[in-house]
């Protein structure tokens, strides 16, 4: 369920992670996954993945 989230930060872990989080809403997918909120946790994941992407691009200009 993590791996992705694990991974995003790891790729980025160069630039500031802790920044990217919290724009990201990092944490906020780990706080529904705690809650057990899976219909969150899965819209959350979407949107990080959807920025994830948004910012690996920029950086492959880069």
């Amino acid at each position: 369920m993590y791996s992705g989230i694990y991974y995003f930060l790891k790729l980025y872990e160069n630039y500031d992670a802790e920044i990217i989080a919290l724009k990201y809403d990092v944490d906020k997918v780990y706080i529904d996954g705690l809650k057990g909120d899976w219909n969150k946790t899965n819209e959350s994941m979407k949107k990080v993945d959807s920025q994830y992407k948004k910012v690996s691009k920029e950086l492959d200009k880069n």
